[in-house]
């Protein structure tokens, strides 16, 4: 493994961490209900029906030492959005703008690919680094790496090291910079417009 592991103290805090929030919830989940005074009064609530499907997954999860349904109650932060009116409108505005979002990553993806199989053409497998154009996997990531402006510089200068004439190396430059440039004035632009 390329990360090091968590020490074993921590990961046993972590587990009585998680035990103590549970039986914490289950006490609280259970004074709600008496507090309501009948069941159907506690089950006509919906806020009241997810908290019982959180219990109820988290217990499962503790159980069955499944860490997905153990993180899976921390969407109880949904609570301030009862505190906090400015906090769900924005997060309804979020939620409003997600299909314009979606279609512009699908436009950023399109140019993307078109740039990526470009570069594939002009510098084939010239260049000697890892940021390169030496596959199709590759390219894609180093375009998206100047789309992201990571060391954008080395690869404009690796991009014209691996031409050998005056006007190659020109154009090497430009095909780089005009992905960059693009990237960085429109696309840029155009996620913070949606």
């Amino acid at each position: 493994e390329k990360h090091n592991p968590t020490p074993m103290v921590n990961q046993d805090a972590v587990g009585v961490a998680y035990q103590v929030l549970c039986a914490f919830f289950v006490v609280e989940l259970a004074l709600r209900g008496v507090a309501y005074g009948t069941i159907s009064a506690f089950w006509e609530e919906r806020y009241n029906r997810v908290e019982i499907a959180l219990v109820v997954l988290h217990i499962v999860g503790l159980v069955i030492s499944n860490e997905f349904l153990v993180l899976l109650p921390s969407v109880r932060l949904y609570k301030l959005m009862r505190y906090f009116p400015t906090l769900e409108a924005l997060l309804q505005s979020a939620i409003a703008s997600g299909k314009s979002i979606l279609n512009l990553i699908l436009f950023i993806m399109v140019f993307i690919l078109c740039f990526a199989v470009t570069g594939r053409y002009i510098f084939q497998d010239t260049m000697d680094t890892r940021q390169s154009f030496s596959s199709f996997y590759v390219a894609m990531l180093t375009i998206f790496q100047l789309l992201t402006g990571d060391s954008w510089s080395s690869v404009v200068y690796n991009a014209m090291a691996s031409r050998d004439s005056y006007y190659s190396q020109i154009f090497a430059a430009f095909f780089i910079m005009i992905w960059f440039i693009y990237s960085k004035l429109i696309i840029s632009n155009l996620f913070v417009a949606v």
